[in-house]
C-alpha cells in the first residue's frame, strides 16, 4: 500500500523518525477536502502514546477535511540546509501516514491539551493547565493521527 524509499541508503530508522517527531514542534498535515482538492496546513503538534496530536478550532476546513477523509499525512522537516557551492541541500524529514480523527474522549482530550501545555512551555503553572482545559474544552477540537506508516531520509551528504 505504502512506497518503499526509492534511495535506501538515505531511509532513516523507525527509532530515528520517532527521534525526529520528538524533538520537533511544527510540520504541515496534508488532507483532501469535501471537493477533491489537497490542503496542507502548517501545525504545531505533539507526539503522544504513539499518535500526532493537534489542536485546533472546532470548524474550519480542516475539521472537514479529517472527516470527509480521514487519510492524511504530515511531513516534519528536520534540516535544510542549501549548500550553495555545490548544488545541493542537507536535508532530513519524516512523513507519517494514517488515519485521523477528532478526539471525542473527554479523558483522552484532557490528557492531551495537559500534553501539549507542557510541551510548549514546560514551566506553566498546574493551576493554569487546568483552567486551560476547562476552557480549551468548549472551543478546541483535539485531532488525532493514528500512524499506520513513517518513512523517513536524509541527505547522504550529512554527516
Amino acid at each position: 500500500m505504502f512506497r518503499d524509499v526509492r534511495r535506501v541508503k538515505q531511509q532513516l530508522t523507525s527509532e530515528r523518525n520517532t527521534e525526529i517527531l520528538e524533538k520537533n514542534t511544527a510540520g504541515v498535515l496534508s488532507l483532501l477536502d469535501e471537493n477533491g482538492y489537497t490542503y496542507g496546513v502548517p501545525l504545531s503538534y505533539v507526539l503522544y502514546n504513539g499518535k500526532i496530536y493537534f489542536h485546533g478550532s472546532r470548524c474550519g476546513a480542516k475539521i472537514d477535511a479529517v472527516r470527509h477523509h480521514p487519510k492524511v499525512s504530515f511531513t516534519v522537516i528536520d534540516q535544510n540546509d542549501v549548500v550553495w557551492d555545490g548544488f545541493d541541500t542537507l536535508y532530513r524529514s519524516v512523513i507519517a501516514f494514517g488515519k485521523a480523527s477528532v478526539v471525542t474522549d473527554p479523558a483522552e482530550f484532557g490528557e492531551v491539551i495537559r500534553v501539549i501545555g507542557r510541551r510548549f512551555d514546560p514551566n506553566v503553572p498546574e493551576e493554569r493547565i487546568e483552567a486551560t482545559v476547562a476552557k480549551a474544552s468548549a472551543g478546541v477540537a483535539i485531532i488525532a493521527l493514528e500512524i499506520e506508516h513513517m518513512t523517513g531520509k536524509e541527505s547522504s551528504n550529512i554527516k
